[in-house]
Order: structure tokens, then sequence, then C-alpha cells
């Protein structure tokens, strides 16, 4: 039997916008920082063997560093 690495995708979402907002926003801001996708990443490289990682933001006004 062949040894078949597993295969899987994470989707996730990010917007980083530190402006207030004339809308309602849940969640904790911390969430919506250029830190957390730094956490994000962080977690993704820790906890995971990925071959590859694609981002895409929905225009966010603040862009971290890759």
């Amino acid at each position: 039997m062949q040894n078949k690495a597993m295969k899987y995708g994470i989707f996730s979402g990010w917007y980083c916008d530190e402006q207030p907002r004339a809308y309602k926003a849940y969640g904790d801001e911390f969430m919506r920082s250029r830190d957390c996708f730094y956490l994000w990443r962080h977690c993704i490289e820790k906890y995971t063997s990925p071959q590859a990682v694609i981002i895409t933001d929905s225009a966010s006004p603040i862009v971290p560093r890759l």
C-alpha cells in the first residue's frame, strides 16, 4: 500500500482596517489588525504542513508584510 499524503484546504477571510466604522462590526478589533494576520500565519505554519499558502485579501487598506 502506498503512503499517500493527506490533502486538505484551509480557507479563511481577512480584512484589515483600523478606521472607525459607520456600521456594527462583531468580534474583537484584534481580528481586523495586521498583528492578527501574523498570528494566523504563525499558527498555519506551526500546526499544519502546507505545500503552499494562497492568501486572498478583500482590498484591505492595511496590508501586512508577506
